[in-house]
């Protein structure tokens, strides 16, 4: 693997870290508003979380970067891959509002939160493949199995805390599982055929 192959790498963990981070945070910033757990103690574990998994994605989209600046010893072809990413987050988009509008036409509004994480959870599951990240059908088996057990326990308002709540902390758990595999990975590539990619 070369600085330029291994930059691409980085660089798609941190991305992918930084999205599971600001959507998680949106998600469990609901689910504890929603169950108004909002105490100091758990603003202050709140707020370090996210500045810690904001501050390990912006590093490593930073090192990842400076990484693919380096001549690649050979480029293979990814052809198809942005056009897949792009349909899909259409087809997440176009599926979010049907569930809400037709939540909406039922009077069943309290079903859209539990519809929409279904969604986000389902559409994680092409991206094992596309990106080669296996890990992405733990997260979306994850989120979807967390959705159909909160709507089995609860009923709302409780079922929409644990879907925000559960959501939010399994996005989480896949960005901080993404910043430590990056971490590992950079350490194992012989650091010092790299070194001259880093940032001083």
């Amino acid at each position: 693997m070369d600085a330029f192959e291994l930059g691409g790498r980085i660089l798609g963990r941190g991305i992918g870290a930084m999205v599971c981070t600001i959507f998680g945070a949106l998600w469990l910033g609901l689910g504890l508003a929603g169950g108004h757990a909002f105490s100091l103690a758990v603003i202050a574990a709140f707020s370090i979380c996210c500045v810690g998994l904001y501050a390990g994605s912006v590093f490593l989209i930073r090192r990842g970067r400076r990484l693919r600046s380096q001549p690649p010893v050979h480029l293979e072809p990814s052809a198809g891959v942005p056009k897949q990413f792009t349909w899909l987050v259409i087809a997440e988009v176009v599926a979010c509002v049907a569930i809400a509008w037709a939540c909406g036409a039922r009077n069943r509004g309290d079903l859209i939160p539990l519809g929409i994480a279904l969604v986000v959870g389902l559409h994680f599951l092409p991206f094992a493949r596309i990106f080669r990240a296996p890990e992405c059908y733990v997260t979306g088996a994850a989120i979807a199995i967390w959705c159909v057990l909160s709507w089995a326990l609860f009923r709302a308002p409780k079922m929409d805390v644990s879907v925000g709540i559960g959501t939010g902390l399994i996005l989480w758990f896949t960005g901080a599982y993404d910043l430590i595999r990056s971490r590992a990975l950079l350490s194992s590539a012989h650091p010092e055929r790299f070194s001259a990619a880093l940032p001083k």
